[in-house]
C-alpha cells in the first residue's frame, strides 16, 4: 500500500536504549493522524532506529512481519531489559540517605544499585550520590571540596574520610581518670629523710632532748 499523497515524514526521535514500550508510544504520537495506518507504521519504524537496534531490525526474516502490532511485540520483547535499566537509574537518582544511616552503610547501598545500571554516566552517579547525602552530613561537604570525577574515586574519598573521622577523638567525651595501683610507701626512713615539719623521726627525738634539759639542776 502506498503512502498517502501529501504525507510528510515527521521528526521522529531516535531510539536510544530506553523503555521500548514508551518509545513505541512516542513513535505513534509523532505520526499523529497516521498513527493507526499499519503500512505507514511498518515503513517508518526503521527510521527511528540506529546502531544495534537498526541492525536488529534488518536482521528480521523477510516477509516475517505482517502488522505493526506484530513488530511492536517482538521489538518490546527484544529490548525489555532496557526497561529494567531505566528503572534502576530512576531508583538510583531517587535514593536518599535516611536519618540514622551511616555514610559507610549508605555508600555501600548506593554502589550496589549503581552497578545494576548499564553504561552509567560517571558525572550523573557522583552528582546523585552527593545530592543523596543529608544536608548536615560532613562527608557531603568533603565531596564538594574534593570534587571526585568517577564513581570509584568518589567511594574511595568517602571511605578515606570515614577512616579519618574514626581516628579523631569524639568531642565532649569524658576522659577517664588514671588511678595508681601502687600501694603507699610505709618506709618512713625514705619518706621522711628530709626532716620536714611533721617528720615522725624528728617528733620522736625532740621530746627526749627536752627531758634531758629538765633533769639538769642549776648549780
Amino acid at each position: 500500500m502506498n503512502v498517502p499523497t501529501g504525507f510528510h515524514t515527521p521528526k521522529i526521535i531516535k531510539y536510544k536504549g530506553t523503555d521500548p514500550g514508551q518509545h513505541i508510544q512516542q513513535f505513534r504520537d509523532s505520526l499523529d493522524l497516521y498513527s493507526n495506518l499499519n503500512h505507514i507504521l511498518c515503513r517508518l519504524f526503521a527510521t527511528n532506529l540506529q546502531d544495534e537496534p537498526l541492525c536488529w531490525f534488518h536482521s528480521l526474516p523477510k516477509v516475517s512481519i505482517h502488522t505493526f502490532e506484530q513488530l511492536q511485540k517482538i521489538f518490546i520483547k527484544a529490548y525489555a531489559h532496557n526497561k529494567d535499566k531505566e528503572e534502576n537509574l530512576y531508583s538510583l537518582i531517587s535514593l536518599k540517605q535516611a536519618h540514622g544511616d551511616k555514610p559507610e552503610e549508605f555508600s555501600k547501598k548506593f554502589l550496589e544499585l549503581a552497578r545494576k545500571v548499564n553504561n552509567l554516566d560517571q558525572k550523573t552517579a557522583v552528582s546523585a550520590f552527593t545530592n543523596a547525602l543529608q544536608f548536615n552530613c560532613k562527608a557531603k561537604e568533603h565531596l564538594f571540596l574534593k570534587k571526585p570525577k568517577t564513581l570509584e574515586d568518589m567511594i574511595e574519598k568517602v571511605n578515606n574520610y570515614i577512616n579519618l573521622e574514626r581516628m579523631m577523638p569524639e568531642p565532649n567525651k569524658p576522659v577517664k581518670a588514671v588511678h595508681s595501683t601502687k600501694a603507699p610507701s610505709t618506709d618512713f626512713n625514705n619518706n621522711c629523710s628530709s626532716g620536714e615539719p611533721g617528720d615522725p623521726k624528728r617528733a620522736k627525738t625532740e621530746p627526749e632532748r627536752d627531758n634531758n634539759q629538765r633533769s639538769q639542776k642549776p648549780s
